[in-house]
């Protein structure tokens, strides 16, 4: 499952959220505007520290395609 939302309406960033339930990794595209756009915030299936990012630190997508692992959340920010 992955959910945009949107901070156009709240002046806000834009957050975009991938939940993997099931146990296999799967593969999620990223619809919304450019995937440089992006920046990885949160992905639990990466080992800490490594998990979460540091504030300024967070890594830009290269590609719209995003392997979620099994039983992992990610969480994307695009800044406005």
């Amino acid at each position: 499952m992955a959910n945009y939302l949107d901070g156009a309406s709240e002046n806000d960033d834009d957050l975009y959220v991938m939940i993997n339930a099931d146990k296999r990794d799967l593969s999620f595209t990223v619809h919304e505007g450019d995937p440089t756009q992006w920046q990885r915030v949160v992905d639990t299936g990466r080992k800490s520290p490594a998990d979460f990012c540091e504030p300024g630190k967070k890594t830009a997508l290269r590609s719209a395609k995003y392997v979620v692992k099994g039983r992992s959340i990610v969480v994307l920010i695009r800044h406005r």
